[in-house]
């Protein structure tokens, strides 16, 4: 039994009958300090645990009731000084702050400033600039205490503070009950308005209650006096060197910590003990690693831990994969539970201009509520992110009704050519599909109109934004539990409380940084102990537990006893002018070092005190604080060690292994001991395999890769023609870019074209362009083509004088189609691609002029095979023909044919990128290189059937590159040799019949670019030249390739 309960214990016992009011830090310590006292068989009746704000509340509620006065949170604090620095820096009235913008954190830093001076019991009048290390800074801090006074009485608000000196106001009318006490604790900080007001209503009542002796460290000067003679406080003492124990156990020898060469000497009973860890979560593990190995159980253990979300995080989530029962003292992260989700998602989702993938993020997570109506099922939430991906929504509030009515449209068109088609099946799929889309628009619609719009001058309403969020929250938020429940409440409260304070216009960011700051630090499903759990307590309520077994973490020397910044506002030497009763930074380090070692003396039982020896997330070293030398030379007896002796002496840092099985708490500990006893790591993989199919056939597939033989995982397989070969089945149309990857890379032909492999397509938002280069490509054929035809149709020649004014006001026209399907990231790159493109124009006009021979341009933008979207063509495929009796289908779109003389064409595709590759292709580049040579064949066909010429011959085809990138340069294959294409064609189709879907191991860059390759890596071809001498026939297509350059 620690000092603290034995006093209680006593003093209860010897004034059963009277009425005792223990002033506690919160009704949970206070919940803790009477269950300690049941725990040990000790009555305390008549003893009621109040906290200081709750007694103020009582005192001057009445008051405050006649006056209409209400307390104002400490969140709506914030925004009304936010206010207050807004209008004065407005006003030029601000010197030494005037270059720092109203942001959050600002903000935040004088309200803790102006709240230290209130707590002092100081007003605006009371102050003097001469305090100041700059008297306009003075004149400037004075000038927002005075605005924040005024705008509390011009609000009828009262803070804290305030509560307090209306409290001491009133004290004096309460009725002093005879035999009644009030009990406080003797080593705790106070203000100097919750001293006077601790005084003024407790008066002669008032009794300081002891807790364990700390020998060797001065005491904090805002701790309880020790009383004189004249005074009337009753309060517990110690005599030097003396204790009221038997200090049997080197856990009860911790009064000594900072005087061990006073202490008695060490026991050596193993009830103190000091580890470390590899990073945080290896110490939490490492602590669950010895309660189970130790076969504690979980309601004697105690986690004593820092202020801060981190180790409870931890802890909750180690414990949820584990099945731990645990209780928080603190809570746990409002990010847990689904309305904080919904919260941090809907921000997030705002934030980025709305964009599409947070949506769909916040809607696979399952945290929204969503409801569709009697009798019909909410589609999956991986339907709905679907809906949105196809939509090609991208981003941009103003997007996401017209593109999911324009997916309603397509898909609708796509029903209807299913009905036509009598696929009656697939029609009611598509039907089926578009209730579920019209629900989903509905649903955005919703969304949006609880999220208000940025003003004229990009300000955001923070109230009505407030608002809401907090509506959307409060209507869309997934509630399963009584956890989630609170968590709704809490945020809900938190961002009404806000929109109910007067706010000025905000810029997007410091609106969202205000946003985000409301849901910080909020806390869900705070409780003391309970039987049958582990409990966690910070550091300021640990040790009252009364539990046998207590961890205490995180004494590294940068978490403990802290950093000891200044504040930037109040500056150290200008509290220390301006009154005695501001703590300074040293004073805040004195405590936080006293009350540590008051919690360390107060523990019974065993006790275990840890750090984290090294930062994963920064990758540096940890070192542990002073604390941890201290009790290293308190257990040793030795007061002259140093941290050396004590790194020396530590056991090693526990990490990722447990050990041995015993100390594993989950099945990755359990995994991680079997494959690795005694840190050895022993091959696994059998076990594995047995008890995980799947990583098995994963296994299997990594050991067949690396046998230098080819095998089924590196595309060597056995497949019937009928299923992939075109040439035996005709239902496969094939297209030029189908054939050039075949040849460029045949494992990238399995994946597509066998395997089905595809990348999703959707806008993803690319901070540094508008369109990528197959868009701008698209974007420009466009252009090409509606010039063209309008040439064509008029009888022109181009004229780059002549026809510039045309050629920009029909990209103009394009480019405002582009942007109302790809929404550009920001106007400024908008407008740089713009003039690129029209730049790309004025060398099309020039290079069309300067062309080597005159040509008619026939047609343009000819599709076969094709639905077609604009331009002149055929929706058949065309028939390519080796030989009558061998041939395959094939389809694409053909940019321009033009008409040299008489029955002679000429075939051009427009390209818009680097002509790099070009360069040295002679006819067919080895089978990369084929569209001009396909494209020149299905022209003839294209040319015949539309009725332009009955005995069309194609006797020139190539590549134009008519943008500034290109120079406006051609490529041109002149009557190029049609047998030895299909010869080529033969060899690179004997790939489907052999199943030989290798890897090219002559390929370079082009990896780095491929869709796939997240798939193969960029060393895939590597791998492939490793093995092509042990396996020359699969290889044998690429040497073959090259003698088709």
């Amino acid at each position: 039994m620690n000092s603290l309960i034995s006093f209680l214990a006593e003093y209860c016992q010897g004034h059963l009958l009277d009425e005792k009011i223990f002033i506690v830090p919160s009704y949970q310590l206070g919940h803790k300090i009477g269950e300690s006292l049941t725990m040990q068989g000790n009555s305390w009746v008549n003893l009621h645990f109040v906290t200081l704000p709750s007694l103020a509340q009582e005192v001057a509620g009445v008051e405050l009731s006649i006056r209409g006065v209400r307390q104002i949170s400490t969140a709506a604090s914030f925004f009304m000084l936010d206010n207050i620095f807004r209008n004065l820096k407005e006003e030029g009235k601000l010197d030494y702050f005037s270059e720092l913008e109203a942001s959050s954190g600002v903000v935040r830093a004088i309200h803790r400033s102006l709240f230290a001076l209130r707590m002092s019991g100081l007003r605006s009048k009371d102050l003097s600039t001469d305090s100041f290390i700059k008297k306009n800074k003075g004149e400037e801090v004075i000038s927002f205490l005075e605005k924040y006074e005024e705008e509390l009485k011009r609000r009828k608000l009262i803070d804290l503070p305030g509560l307090y000196s209306l409290a001491i106001e009133k004290a004096g009318n309460v009725p002093q009950d005879e035999g009644k006490t009030f009990l406080c604790f003797q080593d705790n900080a106070f203000s100097r308005v919750e001293l006077d007001f601790i005084e003024k209503i407790a008066g002669e009542s008032l009794v300081l209650v002891p807790q364990d002796p700390v020998y060797g460290l001065q005491r904090p000067r805002r701790f309880w006096k020790a009383r004189n003679d004249n005074d009337n406080s009753e309060i517990a003492a110690f005599p030097s060197g003396a204790r009221n124990d038997n200090n049997s156990t080197d856990l009860e020898r911790l009064p000594w910590l900072f005087s061990p060469q006073d202490a008695p000497p060490p026991v050596k009973d193993n009830s103190l003990e000091l580890f470390r860890a590899i990073g945080t979560t290896n110490e939490c593990r490492e602590i669950l690693r010895r309660i189970i190995s130790e076969k504690i159980p979980l309601d004697d253990v105690e986690i004593i831990h820092p202020q801060g979300d981190t180790y409870p995080s931890l802890f909750y989530v180690l414990s949820s994969k584990a099945d731990l029962n645990v209780t928080y003292g603190e809570g746990i992260a409002l990010s847990f539970f689904s309305p904080g989700k919904v919260f941090n998602g809907l921000v997030d989702w705002m934030e980025d201009n709305f964009l599409v993938s947070h949506l769909c993020h916040l809607i696979e997570g399952g945290d929204l509520r969503l409801s569709r109506g009697k009798g019909k099922d909410v589609p999956s939430p991986l339907k709905i992110s679907r809906y949105l991906k196809n939509a090609m929504i991208g981003w941009d509030r103003n997007r996401y009704i017209p593109r999911i009515e324009t997916l309603i449209k397509n898909t609708e068109n796509k029903a209807k050519l299913a009905r036509e088609e009598g696929e009656e099946e697939r029609c009611e799929n598509y039907r089926a599909s578009i209730s579920e889309i019209k629900w989903l628009k509905k649903v955005i619609d919703q969304f949006l109109e609880l999220i208000p719009y940025w003003d004229d001058k990009g300000k955001l309403d923070f109230t009505a934004l407030c608002q809401g969020v907090s509506g959307f929250i409060k209507k869309f938020s997934r509630i399963q539990n009584e956890l989630d429940r609170e968590a709704l409440a809490l945020i809900s409260n938190r961002l009404d409380e806000a929109a109910s304070v007067e706010a000025s216009p905000l810029d997007k960011e410091e609106a969202f940084g205000w946003l985000r700051n409301l849901g910080a630090g909020l806390r869900v499903g705070a409780s003391g102990p309970v039987p049958g759990h582990l409990h966690l307590s910070s550091r300021r309520a640990g040790g009252f537990s009364g539990r046998k077994v207590t961890f205490v973490v995180a004494l590294d020397q940068g978490a403990f006893p802290g950093t000891g910044l200044q504040d930037p506002i109040l500056l150290d030497e200008e509290r220390e002018k301006i009154s005695e009763d501001l703590p300074t930074t040293s004073d805040m380090l004195r405590e936080n070092l006293f009350s540590a070692a008051g919690l360390l003396s107060s523990l019974r039982g065993k006790a275990f005190l840890s750090y984290s020896s090294y930062d994963l997330i920064e990758s540096r070293q940890s070192f542990p604080s002073s604390l941890l030398l201290q009790a290293h030379r308190l257990l040793k007896g030795d007061p002259g060690l140093d941290y050396t002796n004590l790194l020396s002496s530590l056991p090693e840092s526990s990490g990722f292994l447990p050990g041995s099985l015993d100390k594993a708490f989950d099945e990755i500990e359990w995994w991680l001991t079997k494959i690795a006893p005694e840190g050895r790591l022993i091959d696994g993989a059998e076990a594995v395999e047995k008890s995980f199919p799947e990583l098995g056939q994963g296994i299997f597939a990594m050991n067949m890769r690396a046998n230098p033989r080819l095998s089924v995982y590196e595309g060597q397989v056995k497949i019937d023609p009928k299923e992939a070969h075109p040439l035996w089945n005709k239902d496969i149309v094939m297209s030029s870019s189908r054939i050039e990857l075949l040849a460029r890379c045949p494992f990238g032909y399995f994946l597509e074209y066998i395997l089905d492999v595809w990348k999703p397509e959707e806008l993803e938002l690319d901070q540094s362009q508008w369109l990528n280069p197959l868009q701008r490509g698209s974007l420009l054929h466009e252009i090409f083509y509606e010039f063209m035809i309008k040439l064509r149709d008029r009888g022109e020649e181009v004229d780059p004088v002549k026809h510039e004014k045309l050629i920009l006001k029909i990209a103009e026209e394009i480019i405002s189609n582009y942007r109302e399907e790809i929404p550009p990231p920001y106007e400024g790159i908008f407008e740089r691609e713009r003039d690129e493109v029209m730049e790309a124009l004025q060398v099309f006009l020039v290079a069309e002029k300067k062309r080597e021979r005159e040509v008619e341009p026939v047609l343009f933008e000819v599709t076969f095979g094709l639905k077609k979207e604009y331009g002149e063509g055929m929706e058949q495929p065309v028939k390519f023909e080796m030989n009558p009796a061998v041939y395959f289908y094939l389809r694409g779109k053909i940019d321009r044919i033009d008409r040299l003389e008489k029955n002679l064409y000429s075939v051009i595709d427009y390209k818009t990128g680097s002509y790099s590759i070009y360069e040295n292709f002679e006819c067919f580049g080895r089978g990369r290189i084929l569209q001009h040579a396909l494209y020149s064949v299905a022209a003839e066909q294209i040319i015949k059937k539309t009725g332009k010429d009955p005995s069309p011959e194609v006797v020139q085809s190539g590549y134009y590159f008519p943008t500034r990138k290109g120079d406006g340069r051609e490529f041109l294959v002149e009557r190029f040799d049609r047998g030895r294409l299909g010869e080529l064609l033969l060899e690179l189709l004997d790939v489907l019949s052999q199943g030989n879907f290798v890897v090219n191991p002559e390929l370079k860059v082009e990896c780095s670019y491929c869709d796939f390759n997240p798939i193969c890596g960029e060393d895939a071809p590597e791998k492939a030249k490793a093995k092509k001498d042990m396996n020359p026939g699969e290889f044998a297509i690429f040497e073959t390739l090259k003698e088709y350059d």
